[in-house]
């Protein structure tokens, strides 16, 4: 008898202590709540700020909660804003509300895209499939899809479709172009870019394709599609950059100065910039000029082994061997199997 008091005495005292816990538990899941809420309005009230947009948006989904499409252009805005958590929760939320939109489903696999969650962006891409099969735009950001998990059938498969219906479609070649060229076969990838920009003159990602594939094939070609490139868009650092290193590769030194400081105009930041520009001058024995702009790589990016090696040799060429070691000893700091470094390192050391 006496073991059973003390047992059921035990039994309700551990009940309590399970019950008091329950309660912290929830006072802390509780407070926790409040603290994640205060910081999500604190961010919607900076953003806000930024784009009034928001807080109207926000101010009618207080009073209709319900409505999708005001979850899907808040959603929209925060995309644009970079808003990656804000962006998907809100259009998460229109998809449960409405789950017969296209839209919702593109944008929202948009936003998980960038926030490299590619898995999840497709299983919704396939949802929406579901809802509208024959939708264009849909077909279209599948193949883009399907081009990022390289399978490359399914991006002939969706395109094709899309072509059954707009023979002349530009992103269509393009996309299927970007097959071939990545499974090697370099006739069938002309082939389509050439089409793409027959379809779309002023398509600035087809004279990109066009001139890089030309750049080992016809070097006339080439220069061409790049200019056209950059005619589109001089704003864009690819296009800018490829043609400055198609300058460079073809020992056309002086326009490959010049589109290089041109470049340096638009985005005095970029250190590869500097680095190929001290390239240049290097193997035209302007040394000064070489280092000068390998000086500013190097402290642009710290990291780049290259830019202290050829900051090194500029030391070197100078009698420094002090500075040039310190540079060469950095270089391999930064990459241990830099051979060259190596044996550069032992030169400016040897009594």
């Amino acid at each position: 008898m006496q073991r059973f008091y003390q047992k059921n005495f035990m039994q309700k005292r551990f009940s309590k202590v399970v019950v008091l816990l329950a309660i912290i538990l929830a006072a802390c899941s509780s407070c926790q709540q409040k603290q994640t809420d205060y910081i999500r309005q604190s961010l919607l009230d900076s953003l806000t700020k930024m784009n009034p947009a928001i807080g109207n948006i926000s101010k009618q989904i207080k009073s209709n909660g319900k409505n999708p499409d005001l979850y899907f252009s808040r959603g929209s805005i925060f995309l644009q804003m970079h808003q990656l958590t804000l962006a998907a929760a809100d259009l998460h939320k229109a998809i449960e509300l409405d789950s017969t939109k296209v839209a919702y489903y593109l944008t929202f696999a948009d936003v998980n895209i960038e926030a490299n969650y590619v898995p999840l962006a497709m299983q919704y891409l396939r949802k929406a499939k579901k809802i509208a099969p024959t939708d264009r735009e849909l077909s279209l950001k599948l193949a883009k899809t399907y081009l990022y998990l390289k399978e490359y059938d399914a991006v002939i498969g969706e395109t094709n479709q899309v072509l059954g219906v707009d023979n002349n479609n530009a992103k269509c070649f393009l996309l299927q172009g970007i097959v071939y060229k990545e499974k090697g076969d370099t006739i069938k990838a002309l082939s389509c870019f050439k089409q793409a920009a027959d379809a779309e003159p002023d398509n600035y990602d087809v004279y990109m394709q066009l001139g890089l594939l030309n750049s080992f094939r016809n070097k006339k070609l080439a220069e061409k599609y790049l200019l056209n490139a950059v005619r589109i868009d001089s704003q864009r650092y690819e296009g800018n950059y490829a043609l400055a290193m198609y300058y460079q590769n073809n020992k056309d030194f002086k326009k490959a100065i010049k589109q290089y400081k041109k470049m340096i105009v638009l985005n005095p930041q970029e250190a590869q910039t500097f680095y190929n520009l001290g390239c240049v001058y290097f193997h035209l024995d302007s040394l000064e000029k070489a280092f000068s702009n390998f000086n500013i790589a190097v402290a642009d990016a710290p990291t780049n082994a290259d830019a202290h090696f050829m900051r090194g040799l500029c030391w070197e060429l100078r009698k420094n061997k002090t500075e040039a070691a310190k540079d060469f000893q950095n270089a391999l700091n930064l990459r241990s199997n830099f051979e060259d470094a190596t044996n550069a390192l032992k030169r400016v050391t040897e009594k």
